[in-house]
């Protein structure tokens, strides 16, 4: 037996172990996926990744989640939908004790979400970086110089200063820098209305969320720009996750028409929109295209 497939056995039996904990349904589709990808050796997470501690924190989280009409989503959402949300957070390699996701109910289906330590986390697994990346936002009255880089020009922000004073004033924008294995510094910088237009395409725009952190939703925003760049020009060697990636975060927008700019900037709302992870004779689970009335409860999601 290779160490790769003795690295799979293992972690079904932890998975197994995990999922004793879950009502059978959600447990059986859970570790009969994982099964399988694990003997296609589709699953790569990050070093010292504990899925059944990760999956018994998740399953706890999600038994004392509700909606909007406070009924708890083990009652109103379906059990394929649940199974997803648990399977793309192992995919992800995240943890909700770490707080890097959260799961959010939208009409009748549960939805995982990576807040901005989970969108770090998952974009360092998925491109094998050895630096974290960052993202940082723009405060008014901040001097920020932008410029491109002469070997390739790319834009990038060739110097940042700010002052004690500034923090807490108006936002004006942000950006996020990504180190590749090369060491070579890359940068997305997006200005507060672009971050805006981008809010505005989420199923809970304008929510309490935006406005109560705008600093972390900024940079989460801007963050994910530079990280759905990176990730779908990435070779194939890690890309069950990287799918997953791209599904989770496009299943928390709503449809949007075709051409906008955001679509030319790449965040390709509509990219793999009905894709599943599992499948269930006679059950079809797909995301929402309107807005719910009220905001997502459970998580800040950011």
């Amino acid at each position: 037996m290779s160490e790769k497939e003795t690295k799979n056995e293992a972690l079904r039996s932890e998975v197994k172990n995990a999922v004793a904990i879950m009502e059978k349904d959600i447990a059986d589709v859970i570790f009969n996926r994982v099964n399988e990808m694990g003997h296609n050796n589709q699953l790569m997470f990050p070093k010292n990744y504990a899925v059944g501690n990760a999956l018994k924190s998740a399953y706890l989280l999600i038994q004392e989640t509700v909606d909007r009409n406070k009924q708890p989503v083990l009652q109103t959402c379906s059990i394929i939908s649940i199974a997803n949300a648990l399977l793309d957070m192992v995919i992800q390699g995240l943890n909700p004790a770490k707080k890097q996701c959260y799961f959010i109910p939208y009409d009748g289906s549960l939805n995982m979400q990576r807040s901005y330590f989970g969108d770090q986390a998952a974009v360092m697994s998925a491109l094998n970086l050895q630096k974290k990346p960052y993202a940082c936002v723009i405060y008014k009255d901040d001097i920020v110089t932008v410029g491109f880089r002469e070997e390739d020009g790319e834009k990038i922000v060739i110097s940042h200063e700010t002052t004690f004073e500034n923090i807490g004033k108006e936002i004006i924008g942000a950006y996020a820098i990504l180190y590749t294995n090369d060491d070579v510094k890359h940068y997305e910088i997006m200005s507060m209305e672009q971050i805006q237009k981008s809010w505005a395409k989420t199923k809970v725009a304008n929510n309490s969320t935006q406005k109560d952190y705008p600093e972390e939703m900024a940079r989460r925003t801007v963050l994910r720009r530079i990280a759905k760049h990176w990730m779908n020009t990435s070779d194939d060697s890690n890309l069950a996750m990287v799918e997953s990636y791209n599904r989770t975060t496009s299943a928390e927008y709503v449809d949007v028409p075709e051409n906008t700019l955001e679509l030319e900037q790449e965040l390709e709302i509509k990219a793999n929109r009905e894709t599943l992870i599992v499948e269930e004779p006679q059950q079809e689970v797909q995301a929402p295209t309107t807005a719910p009335k009220t905001p997502p409860v459970n998580g800040p999601g950011f």
